[in-house]
């Protein structure tokens, strides 16, 4: 009697209890209703395919060049909407660089600028050389 307790026992560890029963239920039947809703579409789409297919044949030849004419238009419009906002974008970097704002990238035009200064203080400096020289050698001849 004993080793048929021990063993109803043991065998009582293992059993799953309320809470995982009732989970596997739920997930069970959610899985149920989303395979039966996925089962709907996909007859859906297939009802409405053998449907619109000879629709679509027979209508090709004007939704064709209409639909070109809209995917053209609609690229147009989304090139002129991005042209339009790099071109504020730019306006108002310009805006804040003038007023002396901190902007993304001022430091890397204020150093080309330093050096660009510094290049044409350095020609100034070897054309006026190069003419001192000149002059003077011109006075001597």
């Amino acid at each position: 009697m004993e080793a048929a307790q021990q063993k109803n026992e043991s065998v009582m560890d293992y059993a799953p209890d309320w809470t995982q029963i009732s989970v596997l239920f739920f997930v069970v039947m959610g899985g149920g209703v989303l395979a039966s809703l996925s089962a709907l579409a996909l007859a859906g789409t297939v009802v409405l395919m053998l449907i619109l297919t000879p629709v679509f044949l027979l209508l090709s030849p004007v939704i064709l060049p209409v639909g070109a004419v809209i995917a053209l238009a609609a690229a147009a419009f989304m090139a002129a909407v991005t042209i339009g906002i790099a071109g504020a974008a730019a306006l108002i970097w310009v805006y804040r660089y003038a007023r002396g704002q901190p902007t993304v990238g001022s430091e890397k035009i204020d150093r080309a600028r330093v050096r660009l200064f510094e290049a044409a203080e350095k020609l100034k400096a070897q054309l006026q050389y190069k003419l001192f020289n000149e002059n003077s050698k011109a006075n001597f001849d």
